[in-house]
This record gives structure tokens, sequence and C-alpha cells, in this order.
């Protein structure tokens, strides 16, 4: 049960709801834009783009909570990251079946994965190296987090952009009063700091330090 609150699970898990929230909605974005209609070149490379954008739209937050910093790169290494990605897991899986039956062609479809896992690799080396590739940032609180992705996917939801264009003002308008409510009280909930406690106790030949948060 643990496994539901390890951070490859809560991160891979984020990512594949980001996608069914956001990208539906950024690709209407895209295919309504008036310079996709002018060029309609730019459609192709939108539809590449997208499912990054709505992987990182929706990451922003919870990178931010786990580990201090958003990535400003991400999103353009992670196009290239998807395609050799898209490639290597059904690699993977003719692996399995090809080590089961011992056929002579597993090695050279073992010498194509192991290029594409090192490409992986080496492009998240290439993009750690660079200077500006992240902002610091101060996690926010997990509350504070929670009301960013209930407010995001609930914006990007198909029942709130139809009671939209159906113009139900009330529904709407609980939907923020609710959105205000919640975020008044995120910043003005207590900080027990102010009961954390340091107490040193001498036991002789040692120190012994407990620490109450």
């Amino acid at each position: 049960p643990y496994l539901l609150f390890t951070t490859g699970f809560i991160l891979s898990f984020t990512a594949v709801l980001s996608i069914g929230f956001f990208l539906p909605l950024i690709n209407r974005k895209i295919e309504n834009s008036a310079l996709i209609s002018k060029y309609h070149r730019l459609a192709g490379a939108g539809k590449w783009i997208a499912p990054s954008l709505a992987i990182q739209a929706g990451m922003i937050p919870l990178i931010s909570h786990l580990f201090c910093y958003v990535s400003l790169i991400a999103i353009f290494v992670n196009i290239p990251v998807l395609l050799i990605a898209g490639a290597l897991i059904p690699i993977g899986i003719l692996l399995f079946m090809l080590s089961a039956i011992g056929l002579p062609a597993f090695a050279p479809v073992a010498w194509i994965a192991g290029i594409l896992a090192e490409s992986l690799i080496n492009l998240n080396e290439a993009a750690s190296h660079i200077n500006w590739n992240a902002i610091d940032t101060i996690s926010p609180y997990a509350s504070l987090i929670l009301l960013i992705y209930g407010s995001a996917f609930f914006a990007s939801s198909e029942f709130f952009w139809d009671k939209v264009q159906k113009k139900r003002r009330r529904e709407i308008g609980i939907f923020f009063a609710c959105l205000i409510f919640v975020s008044v009280s995120v910043f003005l909930r207590v900080d027990n700091l102010h009961r954390a406690d340091i107490t040193f106790v001498d036991v002789g030949q040692g120190d012994c330090i407990h620490i109450q948060t």
C-alpha cells in the first residue's frame, strides 16, 4: 500500500491525469488557432508539442512541491524523450518474447534498445549541464497543491466548459466561491512551528537530544 505514496507512483499518475485533462483542451486550442488555420503545417508540429506541454503543465506544481524547482527546458527535452520512449517500450516487449523463444534476432534488437536507452541518458545529462535549466522554488503546502490540481482539472474538464457555453452562472459562481474560500483558508492556516521543542538530556557519558515537532 505504501507504493501509493512513492514519488515515482505519484509522478507517473499525475502525468497520465495531465494528459487526460489538458491534452484535449490544448489540441482544441491549437486547432482553433488563427495561426494554425493560416499555416497548416504548424498543426502537425503542434500535435507533437501538445503532449509534452500537457505533461509539463500538469507536473509543475508537483515537481515544485517535491523537489523545490521548476524546469525551464523540460518541455523541449521531453519531445525527443517521448519519441524515443515510444519506440523503446515496444522494442522492450519484443525482447521479452525473443528471449523466451531464443531466436538469433535478440542480439540486434537488444543493440537497438541499448542505443535508444543510452540516448535518453545522454539527453538528460546534456540538459542538466545547462545553467538556466531550472528555477529554484519554495515547496508549497500540500493543501495548496491539491487546490491547484482540483481547480485546474475542473477548469479543463468538458463539464466546466459545457456550463460556460450554456452560461450556467450559478454553477460557475459556486465553483469560484469554493475556490476563493479554499484559497483563503490555505493562506490563513495556523503554523505549528511555535510548538516545536528541543530538549537536551544529560545521561552521564553522553548526550540525548529529543526534537519534538
